[in-house]
């Protein structure tokens, strides 16, 4: 945290500027701990903001709901997905009786989607763990000691990009582009809440630093002109809308755009101009 990297070094320079400090390091003696003592409580602290699974977590709201909906349609595009679609038992039945003694909680990507369908999952946690043991139970069946004839190595490298890929689109519809979904809640317990909004803020960052690494990529790809009117209606989307990818940001950055006018417009006359987009 920037707080106790701030609080560690002001240490560290106190610790220095005084002539025991200087003494020692003279005198070829041993070093002050206060360094070592300062970085175990930093990891302390960064280990302290981090949210655990017995957290409490709020309910699924009607706009996260959506954007799982969402989310999954767009990971169940990849051509990758036909070994985690079904029970294993239904795929390969010859291989249960190893594969239970390893995998504990087998889980298959239509499960999951069934029971986002039918709305059995009560928070957006409980969809990602069962995303994660998918990938983690593929891995451990292919990696275990007493598997070593059945193991396919090539199933590792495809659950690994396979959970990449589902991280990256988490961050894109899951995260809000304002940073937190919990300013515009109630909790009771202000501890999770200040975790779970350094968590948020923590994924932010790191949402805005994997952009600019895939921006990074994608400058030396082509992209093809169905690729480049996607972009362009994603672009007017998000121009009409004020800012807002979606339903989980809540305030606008900017003045509405009207694409019949094209100009930003004015609140107060926007119920006008979606009158005029419609006709």
């Amino acid at each position: 945290l920037p707080s106790t990297k701030k609080e560690g070094g002001e240490t560290a320079e106190k610790t220095s500027s005084t002539p025991t400090t200087k003494k020692r390091k003279a005198g070829g003696g041993s070093t002050p701990k206060s360094s070592s003592t300062t970085g175990s409580h930093s990891a302390a602290a960064s280990l302290a903001d981090v949210p655990s699974l017995d957290d409490p977590i709020e309910d699924m709201t009607e706009a996260q709901y959506d954007n799982l909906v969402a989310l999954m349609e767009q990971f169940c595009k990849v051509p990758l997905l036909a070994e985690f679609s079904r029970p294993v038992a239904l795929l390969h039945p010859e291989l249960i009786p190893i594969y239970s003694k390893i995998v504990k909680h087998p889980i298959d990507l239509g499960k999951v989607c069934r029971k986002l369908r039918r709305r059995n999952y009560k928070n957006t946690r409980e969809l990602r763990l069962d995303m994660w043991r998918i990938f983690s139970n593929c891995i451990k069946y292919h990696t275990h000691q007493s598997n070593k004839d059945n193991a396919v190595p090539s199933f590792i490298s495809i659950s690994l990009h396979l959970r990449e890929y589902f991280n990256a689109l988490w961050q894109e519809f899951m995260v809000s582009s304002e940073g937190t979904t919990t300013k515009h809640t109630t909790t009771t317990n202000n501890n999770n809440n200040t975790k779970s909004q350094k968590a948020m803020a923590k994924m932010v960052d790191k949402r805005t630093k994997d952009r600019l690494s895939r921006k990074q990529a994608i400058s030396a790809t082509y992209v093809s002109s169905r690729c480049l009117l996607k972009m362009a209606n994603a672009i007017t989307t998000f121009l009409q809308n004020g800012g807002c990818v979606d339903c989980l940001d809540v305030d606008t950055i900017m003045p509405r755009y009207s694409t019949s006018r094209g100009e930003f417009i004015d609140e107060n006359n926007m119920e006008d101009d979606v009158e005029e987009d419609m006709a």
